[in-house]
């Protein structure tokens, strides 16, 4: 499995990419008092090998509520309380 990656590409623009697994692609986020939005563009089509976490990262990184910075790490809340992503630098 390689790494899980969201990256802003264009944060004055509310762009992103992605890298999960075997997939990449971008997206669009909105911001607006701490509440965060994700809009999925294109991606690749590629079967990733088992045990992939892609599908899974990529549906959670688009039921984002609300997101906050701690220090240098990206905290995405998700909807429902179901969870918190935490996107580190460098990681």
């Amino acid at each position: 499995m390689t790494a899980l990656r969201a990256t802003r590409s264009n944060p004055a623009r509310g762009q992103f990419r992605v890298k999960a697994d075997c997939h990449r692609g971008s997206g669009s986020y909105t911001l607006g008092d701490g509440h965060v939005s994700f809009g999925l563009g294109p991606m690749t089509v590629a079967e990733c090998e088992p045990g992939s976490l892609s599908d899974r990262f990529i549906k959670e990184l688009i039921a984002a509520a609300t997101t906050f910075l701690k220090g240098e790490e990206q905290s995405i809340d998700l909807k429902f309380g179901s969870g918190t992503m935490r996107l580190v630098p460098g990681a």
